[in-house]
């Protein structure tokens, strides 16, 4: 698979391409992440591998995927400008991890910003509609990890 990575005016273009499909990401100027794909066999099942071969797009499939799996969207590092001391440093920290664990915990339950469809955790997939148009419409793109692989299923569902 070669991975060829450009640019446009609202920033980078990633195609994925691997025996005559071509899986390609891209980045709108209001920050929504478009999903394409195209393959040269028609709409047969396509799907692509992300091995440890291509080591460098492995590792962002891998931060990726546990950074989602993990719900890693609070700044646990930040500290207010009032903490002054390394002890009360300490007290805010761990009143800051257990309100994190907590607010993880409500997106799970609470379903917060669509998180279970998202994430599904039975089966370790990632499920991304592409933002590019309505949601019933939009490409889909499903990532499942396996081992040392994850594998990337996209889905048309516009004409």
């Amino acid at each position: 698979m070669k991975v060829i990575k450009s640019e446009n005016q609202f920033g980078p273009i990633i195609i994925f391409d691997e025996e005559s499909k071509f899986l390609r990401f891209t980045f709108g100027g209001n920050g929504d992440l478009y999903i394409s794909f195209y393959s040269k066999k028609g709409n047969a099942e396509t799907s692509f591998s992300i091995t440890k071969e291509n080591y460098g797009a492995y590792i962002l499939f891998e931060q990726l995927f546990y950074d989602i799996e993990n719900i890693n969207i609070f700044d646990e590092n930040y500290i207010p400008f009032y903490i002054e001391t390394e002890e009360e440093k300490l007290e805010y920290f761990k009143r800051r991890k257990e309100e994190i664990e907590f607010e993880k915990k409500r997106y799970r339950i609470f379903n917060r910003s669509n998180y279970n469809e998202l994430y599904d955790d039975d089966n370790k997939v990632i499920t991304w509609y592409s933002d590019e148009t309505a949601h019933e419409v939009a490409n889909i793109l499903k990532i499942k990890k396996n081992n040392d692989e994850f594998k990337m299923y996209p889905l048309s569902r516009t004409k």
